[in-house]
């Protein structure tokens, strides 16, 4: 097992440009007063000289030269910003240009190419820090299709197309941008929800809002009936808030919505039947639109956390994903926590996240390798088990690192509600409902 967590703010375009070339412009003016000031020390220097006072000349010269270093300083950072800038801006503007590319519009991407041409010749070093800022993005997935590779060769050739379909569906996820969810987007059409039973909530933790993210990831439903679980609580200034945890993926078809077909929906942008039983569920438990709510999710609950969350039908305060196959924006008020392994394939599907940030300022990504070894269990997704990030989570509540301290700051404005209600949620498709995709169900005319 690795030890190595990276945490960081997530996306590759987190700063102001504008704010960046905006403080360029101020060390450039500093630079300038510094040296003339630097001119001026040494000029009095100089006249100081024929008097023969050693001691005043020796602070003149000294002072001359500690101004002419800050000068050069100024001058150092006014480049790094410009520069940093640049890199921003190359990493923005070629994702413009792909998106422009894939969508047919020839004057966007030529506008988008021009303006790349000109930031490379004014700024060459911005190019090398793009180019990795790009190869950041894409890190998960080639660890992915390595290990993958590697694994194919130990348990034979006969599974070497598994690789090699996943290599294809990657470099087009990366390149179309898909496995992104913007704020404000909604998914299309109608899915069947699940009629809803309530089931015993026996084995998990009651009685205390989560106390850390590893708390909040032990509570997702991993096995038995639950699908849902939702916790509601009262703050100590009398808001009410949801606490909801969704399960992943539990069938590959049948009658559980939390079926494959529902993965497909929800990745294509169709409305699944496992995310409208998520929205039956809310409202059985008394969740309605404007309400105050924490979602958790792994694999498949992760990416029906994201699509609730970036609906914005919610006072979304926190969006904790575990291994999500796709990356959502939940607005700039909601604490985001992305977490994904390295070597997981479901994770390598978001296509590396947003670009940007996402989420309120303090918002971050967690990637952890799990293994860096190759191996069989490479091709049973062992990465992707929630038992694996369940202990990341541990590993970054342990963490010293300052962001994680937003995440406790969130997490601490539960820790004095009372708990008024915990319900679990399994469900089951109508007898009617045929298991196909949300595609499939429209060209049959059964909605």
């Amino acid at each position: 097992m690795s030890d190595g967590l990276s945490l960081s703010s997530g996306g590759a375009i987190a700063v102001d440009t504008v704010s960046l070339d905006a403080a360029a412009v101020a060390f450039a003016h500093l630079a300038r007063r510094l040296t003339r000031a630097a001119v001026a020390l040494d000029a009095a220097a100089t006249r100081i000289r024929p008097l023969g006072y050693p001691m005043w000349q020796l602070d003149a010269d000294v002072d001359a030269r500690a101004v002419s270093d800050l000068a050069d300083r100024a001058r150092a950072l006014c480049a790094d910003l410009s520069t940093a800038s640049a890199t921003y801006e190359l990493v923005e503007l070629r994702a413009t240009a792909a998106l422009a590319e894939a969508g047919g519009d020839e004057v966007a991407a030529a506008r988008a190419e021009r303006r790349i041409l000109a930031l490379e010749r004014a700024y060459p070093d911005a190019v090398a820090a793009a180019d990795a800022a790009r190869e950041g993005l894409a890190r998960g997935a080639n660890e992915v299709l390595r290990q993958m590779w590697a694994a194919t060769a130990l348990v034979g050739a006969g599974v070497a197309g598994v690789p090699l379909l996943l290599g294809i569906v990657l470099q087009a996820l990366r390149e179309g941008g898909a496995g992104r969810i913007p704020y404000g987007s909604r998914p299309t059409g109608a899915g069947t929800p699940g009629v809803l039973t309530p089931v015993a909530t026996t084995g998990m933790p009651t009685g205390a809002p989560p106390g850390s993210l590893a708390d909040a990831a032990a509570r997702i439903p991993q096995s038995g009936d639950a699908r849902v679980r939702i916790e509601w609580y009262v703050t100590a200034g009398g808001q009410r808030v949801a606490a909801v945890y969704i399960s992943g993926t539990r069938s590959i078809t049948g009658d559980d919505p939390w079926n494959m077909p529902s993965n497909a929906d929800a990745y294509t942008g169709t409305e699944s039947d496992a995310l409208a039983t998520v929205k039956a569920a809310l409202a059985a438990a008394g969740v309605a639109p404007g309400d105050a709510v924490q979602l958790y999710g792994h694999s498949q609950g992760g990416m029906l956390a994201g699509q609730l969350a970036a609906s914005g039908d919610y006072d979304v305060q926190v969006l904790g994903t575990f291994g999500s196959p796709t990356s959502a924006d939940p607005g700039p008020g909601a604490l985001s926590v992305e977490v994904r392994h390295l070597d997981d394939p479901v994770a390598a599907l978001a296509g590396g996240g947003h670009t940007a940030q996402v989420g309120a300022a303090d918002s971050l990504v967690a990637e952890r390798l799990i293994d860096p070894l190759p191996s069989a269990s490479d091709l049973s997704l062992g990465a992707h088990h929630l038992s694996e990030y369940a202990e990341t989570a541990e590993r970054m509540d342990a963490s010293g690192d300052p962001r994680m301290g937003a995440v406790r700051t969130r997490l601490g404005q539960l820790a004095d509600a009372q708990l008024v209600s915990v319900v679990e949620y399994g469900a089951r498709l109508p007898a009617s409902t045929p298991a196909t995709t949300g595609v499939s169900r429209a060209a049959s005319g059964a909605g």
